[in-house]
């Protein structure tokens, strides 16, 4: 992402980056992160890492910053890329934890944890099945192939050269098929738990795309220029 700066400070594997609304410290000897910024409004977070996030700690926090912008984006319909400007303070932790979670599962799918994350959202989102995989096939040639089964046996199966356009079609099928046949039934649980499944696949197919940039979203260029100059 072109737009998150960042230096190694120290032998060990300290880090400092600067992205658009916050800044970042990772720190390797305790594996956590400081999440900072003076904006008013914007407290300091601390956050304590899962062990895996110190094989590459830059790519979750190049990570976490991007789904931060993504989420400003969401929620001031594309006017500026700093979460601070789109929500009260009080809101700040509650809003940084459902990024970060939404940073480890990209940064799961990033790192070959996949068959991780497809028992993560199998069991969080009440599925029979859902399966990504990767095929590497002579024949056919190596795609991702991706398989979600609802919990009333409705099923999309999407198959993609990528894993963003994996996830994205993934979602765009959830929307189009799934949802559609679980309304016809009397309880709707599972269609609610189907479109929110649908958004955070959306959402996770951005954040691991390197051709999408959150930047180049922006309905005013203002947000884009203070941010040049950082």
């Amino acid at each position: 992402m072109e737009a998150l700066r960042h230096q190694i400070v120290h032998p060990c594997g300290q880090i400092e980056a600067w992205g658009a609304a916050f800044n970042y410290r990772y720190s390797p000897e305790r594996n956590t992160l400081c999440v900072f910024r003076t904006e008013s409004g914007c407290k300091t977070l601390n956050i304590t890492l899962p062990a895996k996030i110190a094989a590459n700690p830059l790519l979750f926090i190049t990570q976490l910053e991007k789904a931060t912008q993504i989420k400003a984006l969401m929620l001031s319909n594309n006017t500026t890329l700093r979460l601070c400007q789109t929500i009260v303070p009080d809101k700040l932790s509650a809003i940084a934890k459902s990024v970060s979670k939404l940073a480890l599962n990209s940064f799961d799918l990033s790192s070959g944890r996949i068959e991780k994350f497809s028992k993560l959202v199998r069991r969080s989102y009440g599925l029979k099945e859902f399966e990504i995989s990767y095929i590497d096939h002579q024949a056919s040639g190596s795609y991702y192939k991706a398989k979600i089964v609802s919990c009333r046996d409705n099923f999309v199966i999407v198959r993609e050269d990528n894993m963003p356009d994996t996830l994205k079609k993934l979602s765009e099928g959830i929307l189009s098929d799934l949802i559609a046949l679980e309304f016809s039934s009397r309880n709707n649980s599972c269609s609610e738990q189907l479109l929110r499944l649908s958004t955070r696949l959306s959402v996770m197919s951005k954040i691991v795309s390197d051709v999408f940039i959150p930047e180049k979203y922006l309905t005013i260029s203002t947000d884009s220029a203070q941010f040049r100059t950082h």
